[in-house]
Parts: C-alpha cells; sequence; structure tokens
C-alpha cells in the first residue's frame, strides 16, 4: 500500500475537486513535487488548510492525483468493495440478468484509473493510473467476493499507458482464464479472445448504437468499415440485411469475422475484405448502408489536426460513394474531437462530396460507461447516423 503524505493544491484545483472534478494536474499543486516521494496517497489540502479528500498521487504524470474520497479516512478493501459494489448495482438496473458489459469504468464509477469489463464467466481489467497498482490485491479481493468469476485477467497493453510510466504486461490475477471463449450480446455470438486482440474482440461502448442502427438494416446490402470482429455487420445480419461486407487491415480481423459468421450460422451472408480503408473506399463502386467506426485517429490534442482530416477524407469519400436512401453509421471515438468538432467535420464532408445529408437519431457510449457531467473527459464517443437524401 501507498505512505500518506499531505499535498497541498491550488485554489482554483480545490474548487475544482470540491466541486467534483476528480484531477489534479501537475502544475496545479502548492506542495514542492521534490518534496513528495514518486508515488503515494495524497491527503489534499487547500492553501487555507481545509482538507478536501484523498487522492492517488504520481510524481511523474501529468495527471498528479486522482480523487478516491472526500472523506478524511480511507481503508482500501472497504473502500474499493463499496465503490465497486455500487457500480454492479449501477449495471444490474441497467442491464438486468447481462454478463457481457463494462462493469467499472474509472472516475465516473469513483474508481479513478480501474476499468474492469465482463465476459461471461471472466473478467478483464485495466489500471490506467500508476498509484493504482498498488492496490491490485483488495481490487480482486472485492470482485472474487461480489462476482465469483472463474478468472481475471489484468490486460496493461494499451499505449497510452506509457505515459503513465507503466510497462506493459498481461497477467493472470485470479483463477483461470481460457486463450477463447464465446459470449453472447442480444442474441449475437462472439467469439472472445482475452489474451489478444484489441479490447478482447469485442468494442462494448458502442452497443446501444449498434443496436438503435441494425434497426435500419433488414432487406439492405450492409458494408462494416474497420470492421474488426464485424459486430456492427453482424448486429445488420441479425435484424435481416441482406449481406454483410466485412473490411479491416488486419488478419485477426478476419478470422474474427469468418468464426463469428459461423457461430451465428451466417457464413454465407458475409464476406470479409482485409484492405487499407483509405485505399480501398477508392475502389468500391458503390454503398447502401455503411458503418463507419475507426480506431482513435487523436490520442493527444497534437494530434486533432490530422484527426479531423483523416475523418474529412473517410466521411467524404463514404457519402460519395452512396446512393440516394443510403444510410451511415460514423463514429469518433477520440476524446480530443469534440462533438461540435465531429460535426463540423461531417457539415464539410457532406458539402464537398455534394450529398444532401438528413441526421437521424444517435448516440454516445453505453451507459455501462457512464458520463460524469463535471469530468468531460468521460464522454468520448460520437456517433451519427445519417440519410441520404435525393438532391
Amino acid at each position: 500500500m501507498l505512505t500518506e503524505e499531505k499535498i497541498i493544491i491550488s485554489p482554483r484545483a480545490a474548487a475544482k475537486i470540491s466541486g467534483g472534478y476528480p484531477w489534479v494536474f501537475s502544475n496545479e499543486i502548492v506542495t514542492p513535487l521534490r518534496e513528495l516521494p514518486d508515488l503515494c496517497l495524497g491527503a489534499l489540502s487547500s492553501p487555507k488548510g481545509d482538507f478536501l479528500g484523498k487522492a492517488l498521487f504520481h510524481k511523474h504524470s501529468l495527471i498528479a492525483l486522482r480523487l478516491l474520497t472526500h472523506d478524511s479516512s480511507f481503508s482500501p478493501e472497504t473502500f474499493f468493495y463499496k465503490r465497486m459494489k455500487s457500480a454492479l448495482k449501477r449495471r444490474e438496473d441497467l442491464y438486468p440478468g447481462w454478463n457481457v458489459l463494462r462493469l467499472a469504468y474509472g472516475e465516473s464509477d469513483g474508481l479513478p484509473g480501474l476499468v474492469a469489463d465482463r465476459y461471461g464467466d471472466y473478467l478483464i481489467l485495466e489500471f490506467n493510473a500508476k498509484a493504482l497498482l498498488p492496490y491490485e490485491e483488495p481490487i480482486v479481493q472485492a470482485l472474487n467476493e461480489l462476482l465469483s468469476p472463474k478468472g481475471i485477467l489484468l490486460k496493461n497493453t494499451a499505449s497510452v499507458l506509457s505515459r503513465e510510466g507503466i510497462t506493459p504486461e498481461t497477467r493472470l490475477l485470479s483463477g483461470t482464464v481460457p486463450e477463447e471463449t464465446i459470449v453472447e450480446e442480444r442474441g449475437v455470438r462472439f467469439l472472445i479472445r482475452p489474451y489478444s486482440g484489441q479490447k478482447t474482440s469485442l468494442f462494448l461502448d458502442q452497443k446501444e448504437n449498434r443496436k438503435d442502427f441494425s434497426a435500419y438494416t433488414a432487406g439492405r446490402a450492409f458494408t462494416d468499415l474497420f470492421c474488426y470482429a464485424g459486430a456492427w455487420g453482424l448486429y445488420a445480419l441479425k435484424a435481416g440485411a441482406v449481406s454483410a461486407l466485412f473490411v479491416d487491415i488486419s488478419e485477426e480481423a478476419g478470422e474474427l469475422v469468418q468464426e463469428n459468421l459461423k457461430l451465428n450460422g451466417w457464413a454465407d451472408k458475409g464476406t470479409f475484405i482485409k484492405a487499407d480503408i483509405f485505399q480501398y473506399i477508392k475502389e468500391i463502386p458503390s454503398l447502401d448502408t455503411v458503418s463507419l467506426d475507426p480506431p482513435a485517429f487523436a490520442k493527444s490534442k497534437k494530434d486533432l489536426s490530422s484527426a479531423l482530416k483523416g475523418y474529412l477524407y473517410l466521411n467524404r469519400a463514404v457519402m460519395k460513394k452512396m446512393a440516394p436512401g443510403g444510410l451511415l453509421a460514423t463514429s469518433s471515438c477520440s476524446y480530443h474531437v469534440s462533438a461540435l468538432q465531429f460535426d463540423e467535420m461531417l457539415m464539410k464532408s457532406a458539402l464537398e462530396s455534394r450529398s444532401r445529408m438528413t441526421l437521424l437519431p444517435g448516440g454516445v457510449q453505453a451507459p455501462d460507461h457512464p458520463v460524469l457531467i463535471q469530468f468531460p473527459e468521460s464522454l468520448y464517443l460520437k456517433t451519427r447516423f445519417l440519410h441520404k437524401d435525393s438532391l
């Protein structure tokens, strides 16, 4: 466990913390950093001496403090058990009986730096705050007591973790976790590979958007660009799409799509093409109903300009290739691309492709990825549904 140190923060940071914002940046700390250890449990104080709460401290991170609690006492065993129990209750209310969903979404659940996903009998964790690592044992203990999973896996492989100084690793924390397992989401079966792949092969944040968009897909030819495991196209096939074309640059994606088509009995309705989408979009003759769900183009502010250019290029090309009456589900999972910037990019895409596009109801991330209103960083996913009208 971490030692506790008193840390004085600026008046502005104190006001934000008191108001519910969970982070303090390194330039907002008044206590000289040289006087603090690399990692500790911070007892936060305003310059006037007011106690503000306890937080995880990492000297070498831009996000130097992550709020745990406003209380003066902190018992790791009690804290993580109660917070996880509350997070699980929220999920049970949202998705009664579901066993494939996000169980903990970091600061939004009062569990800073912790991401926990459930795939049937198995849990997969990510610790994206270095100061959280010493609390692995009480976190695993709480999850075992509350859920009794067959296994818990730590999967700290995201490239952004390097900013926290976290060494990439995949490690079994409890029980056993197989190389592959099969789960079901709204009647669609998916092959899950816990130890490999992106986000364990299924992006849980898009489940509501997949459901809503699939309502438009019956009788249509569907194209799933940046398909990875093919979730958008599989939802479309279940809803009655006559065919689905899956396109991704990853060979692993092709394997997953083929396996998922077989699992659902749709092997004759789906085709996978391995291709660079930026090149492939030039070659495809026409499009009917499309999902465009690329990976995060902007992982930091410095990537914003190039990210917007990439989104513009893809959306403009897709709109141009769509026939009148076609439908597009387009997304950005980059927090640094704001909703306004994304919508302005879509407007420009429509203008430059000479496409009359009508906005249909779309959405954000699924509610098991809750948005804390005082914490804009918790809202990252933008998804828009568009209909191409006749000019």
